[in-house]
């Protein structure tokens, strides 16, 4: 399978037809089709359900879909590699991150770092830390942001010293929105959300002082969107990382806990010799704007 059967193979999944994915791609729909065919024969795999007038993924497409993309975006980060070390410092520099009030500083020390080097364009994908660090060891991210604690294991990382905060967010009517602070006495008995990774989890057990069979837990999410959306259904209240615009919605509020529950960030990326001009650009800059808030590099 080479990387144009793998465009030809995107292309029907975007379009949602043999016909009109040959229409963009400037083929014929019968070789397109043959191609796709063969494709099939040679993965031993049935990639689409063929309907009347519509084809719909099988579980086997939608891995490959998933690994097509990959493959392409592989590409293009390659060849932006390779033209970076016989030209002025370019392309594309790519950071996964979960939801985290660090994003802004960040921002800052990039948006200098483009003074510097203007051809470098910056992508930043959010997501969950699973789906972070798998584009990491992929090659798709250069580099990932996650809150500890966070398994960072066969990773290159620092810490950085960037304290986010732990609210409990409410809805606006509810009985202990006017409250202060939070406390875990005060916690304890309400319907809760959590974070999905179990290490988040585990942190807010710790500090409440209790276990998970202890506690009312209604519900977990993975990213903030979907924590705040919960609360607005009325499910609970959401325990959860400060800094997410998703907690700026008029009808929440967001409440410190106390006493304060705080965490730092991890900086990790994949060792790789030589390092993309690009990554290596990046984090000595990064090191540098940061100065003592960054610790040592670890392994």
């Amino acid at each position: 399978m080479d990387l144009r059967i793998c465009r030809y193979f995107l292309a029907i999944v975007e379009e949602g037809s043999m016909n009109k994915a040959a229409k963009v791609l400037h083929i014929t729909q019968p070789t397109l089709s043959r191609q796709i065919a063969q494709l099939e024969e040679e993965l031993q795999v049935q990639l689409f359900e063929r309907q009347s007038r519509s084809l719909h993924l099988t579980s086997e497409g939608l891995m490959l879909a998933r690994r097509a993309r990959e493959l392409l975006e592989l590409e293009t980060k390659t060849l932006e590699e390779l033209n970076s070390l016989k030209s002025e410092l370019s392309g594309i520099l790519t950071i996964g991150t979960g939801e985290m009030d660090g994003i802004s500083p960040l921002l800052q020390i990039i948006k200098r770092f483009r003074v510097l080097y203007p051809k470098v364009q910056v992508s930043i994908v959010t997501g969950t830390a699973d789906q972070t660090r798998e584009m990491i060891e992929n090659g798709i991210a250069d580099i990932g942001l996650f809150l500890r604690p966070a398994n960072v294991h066969g990773l290159a990382w620092r810490n950085w010293k960037h304290t986010e905060r732990w609210i409990a967010v409410v809805k606006a009517d509810a009985s202990c929105a006017n409250q202060e602070c939070m406390s875990p006495v005060q916690l304890e008995n309400l319907p809760l959300i959590l974070p999905y990774r179990h290490s988040a989890q585990n942190k807010v057990f710790d500090w409440m002082g209790k276990s998970g069979s202890e506690l009312n837990i209604v519900g977990y999410s993975s990213l903030t969107s979907n924590g705040a959306a919960m609360v607005l259904a009325d499910m609970g209240v959401n325990v959860a990382i400060d800094g997410s615009p998703a907690y700026e919605h008029p009808d929440l509020r967001r409440i410190p806990l106390e006493p304060p529950l705080e965490t730092d960030i991890l900086v990790a990326w994949k060792e790789r010799f030589p390092k993309a001009p690009i990554q290596e650009k990046f984090l000595q800059f990064f090191a540098d704007s940061l100065g003592d808030q960054i610790g040592e590099i670890e392994h």
